[in-house]
């Protein structure tokens, strides 16, 4: 997945001949105004958006935990994958719990969202979602993956989960009237100085499960973390995370005398053991080797790859010095990414900005020759 902003020239190259030279010029007059400070915020908010959905993720998660103890699992709801239905396509459905009972199985669909501006994404996914469920080739499937295709599918609960922040002030009525199940729920979840799931607003089809988020819980407290992030997650997420790992076990162990290289297989399989998916076999196969693929992409494009190594392996991991702290290493991920991320978005804000001021002219030019041609010329 590469970093790419507008393709300013091919844009202006369309543009008739009288107007590429103007367009140009404040196309790199935006480009020269435009502060650095600008940039870096946009670009670390987006980051910040990005690391606070996973952590809605892990909340539930870790709460839901089927390994340990987890408060979670008082509600006999057990975690059991993260993009549930994803071999199919992405459903805007973020974590899937079950509840296996002697003759069916009930589940709870969980949508994770971060941002109140983004409201009707929100009610858009949770329906999407709902309309996925609602298929008879779907809940098949889930019984396959759940590991009992002689079952039915029982009740199907839906929450959105968001954190306490987000939907403060927000008409939460409005937004269960607009979304399509009848059994939907809000949870609010704490995930910075606290641990804590729940319930704020909405109905829940099992006791258990409402008692549990009625009365708030700590994820964290007996819960194990089963991920680091989603199949959905923005690659620069889990290149983070990959990196650390791999460098880390190679610090550990202390017997490779090239601990900063790597094979491509290595690195699935590092990926690949941070990520909980439904779907087994070849289909899972498959979207990992999607998923890393775009990781590899982007690696490649900052410049935390190289694939010049002084062994067989595929790749290097390239960063200033000769440091091995996995830290350092997870670190210039981020420096580097930030860095060509700086660029592109300055690219994309002045392109945007001289589109504005050209179809602005435009429109003027379209309505002062409307206007002229409505004159009488009769002398």
């Amino acid at each position: 997945m590469k970093l790419e902003g507008p393709d300013v020239d091919a844009h202006i190259n369309r543009l008739k001949e009288e107007d590429q030279g103007p367009f140009r010029a404040a196309y790199e007059e935006y480009r020269e105004e435009i502060r650095d400070e600008e940039v870096e915020a946009t670009i670390d908010q987006r980051l910040y958006r990005w690391r606070k959905h996973v952590d809605l993720v892990v909340s539930v998660a870790s709460g839901f935990s089927p390994d340990t103890d987890s408060i979670g699992d008082e509600s006999r709801f057990i975690f059991h994958s993260t993009d549930p239905l994803t071999q199919i396509s992405s459903s805007g459905a973020d974590v899937l719990l079950a509840r296996n009972e002697l003759r069916r199985i009930h589940l709870c669909v969980v949508v994770c969202e971060i941002g109140d501006e983004r409201v009707g994404d929100w009610v858009d996914n949770v329906n999407n979602s709902y309309s996925m469920f609602e298929e008879d080739s779907s809940l098949d499937r889930i019984c396959d993956q759940l590991g009992f295709p002689e079952k039915d599918i029982g009740e199907v609960q839906y929450v959105l989960l968001s954190r306490k922040t987000d939907l403060q002030g927000l008409p939460l009525n409005d937004i269960s009237n607009r979304v399509m199940p009848d059994k939907f729920a809000i949870w609010s979840a704490e995930t910075t100085e606290e641990s804590e799931i729940c319930h704020e607003y909405g109905n829940h089809i099992h006791r258990d499960l409402r008692d549990i988020a009625d009365g708030c819980f700590d994820w964290a407290f007996f819960g194990e973390n089963p991920i680091k992030y989603t199949l959905e997650t923005h690659p620069v997420i889990p290149l983070k995370k990959v990196i650390f790992g791999l460098v880390r076990a190679k610090k550990t162990f202390g017997t490779d005398p090239e601990p900063l290289e790597f094979n491509k297989e290595d690195f699935r399989e590092k990926y690949e053991s941070y990520l909980q998916i439904g779907c087994n076999g070849d289909r899972k196969e498959s979207l990992v080797r999607e998923a890393t693929a775009d990781i590899f992409e982007l690696g490649e494009q900052i410049g935390i790859f190289s694939t010049e190594t002084n062994t067989v392996r595929d790749y290097r991991i390239m960063f200033p010095g000769r440091s091995e702290d996995p830290l350092e290493a997870q670190e210039a991920v981020k420096e580097k990414y930030i860095s060509l991320a700086k660029e592109v978005q300055r690219t994309t804000l002045a392109f945007e900005r001289a589109n504005t001021d050209f179809d602005s002219l435009q429109a003027d030019l379209d309505k002062w020759s409307s206007d002229d041609s409505d004159i009488s010329w009769e002398i």
